[in-house]
């Protein structure tokens, strides 16, 4: 029925990608479907979810097509996301040391950037 669900949506080239191993048959083989229409393939991706809720498909994964522009799109947020999280953490840090100097006596201190830099310093004037 699948199949003919997509023979019927516009498949233009189905292809396996493994060789067949019959060690392996019962995790079946990778294929890949050329659709003929973008719309079709946003559509199949889209109902791609309703296969892990049934009990037949429920070994089909459909995954996206990433360009080599789009991977390393990703990979530079991931890398920016790790960043930000980082300065998180330090900023932190920086807050808690703040708070544990207070808490054993010292006053008039607080936290300034000097130079893009958070820096903990007094604010007494000298």
């Amino acid at each position: 029925m699948l199949g003919l669900y997509f023979y019927s949506a516009g498949v233009v080239a189905p292809l396996c990608l493994e060789k067949y191993d019959p060690s392996k048959l019962a995790r079946g083989r990778s294929i890949k479907v050329a659709l003929s229409q973008s719309g079709l393939v946003h559509e199949v991706l889209r109902s791609s979810r309703k296969l892990k809720n049934s009990d037949r498909f429920r070994g089909i994964f459909i995954p996206r097509n990433r360009t080599p522009m789009q991977i390393a799109y990703f990979k530079s947020m991931k890398q920016s996301l790790d960043e930000r999280i980082a300065e998180i953490a330090y900023f932190k840090s920086m807050k808690q040391s703040l708070d544990e100097r207070i808490a054993a006596g010292e006053s008039d201190i607080v936290i300034k950037f000097v130079g893009y830099v958070p820096r903990i310093v007094s604010t007494k004037s000298r």
